[in-house]
């Protein structure tokens, strides 16, 4: 008998096409360990830079990567599946990097304006 694996979806793919809902499906791994060890190395291997993140122990990061007995809680799990869809959501990933690029904009515009605002003070 063989079971089904469970494929994730984010939950924001609901008014998009099927296409970008199994683009997002196949980037989101599916079980809490492989969450968790797909994340570590998007902190630079740091298991306490993630542990501070998702507020747990360094020892927890590293239970759960290895794949512990013992379930975690359902604020980790949660917290979890937010950070893991924000690192692999291609909608998540392009909608941080626009913000980024309005960022930097507005930061170019700011500067130009200081600039010209200093030069007429003088």
């Amino acid at each position: 008998m063989t079971t089904k694996r469970h494929i994730p979806t984010c939950g924001h793919h609901e008014l998009r096409s099927p296409l970008d809902q199994e683009a997002c499906a196949l980037a989101l791994p599916c079980t809490f360990q492989e969450q968790m060890q797909a994340l570590i190395p998007r902190y630079g291997g740091l298991t306490g830079a993630v542990a501070a993140v998702l507020d747990v122990s360094e020892r927890t990061v590293k239970r759960h990567a290895r794949g512990s007995r013992i379930p975690a809680g359902p604020r980790l799990r949660q917290r979890l599946r937010e950070m893991a869809l924000l690192a692999t959501c291609p909608m998540f990933i392009a909608a941080a990097e626009a913000e980024a690029e309005q960022q930097r904009l507005r930061r170019e515009r700011k500067a130009k304006l200081q600039m010209l605002r200093d030069g007429e003070g003088r």
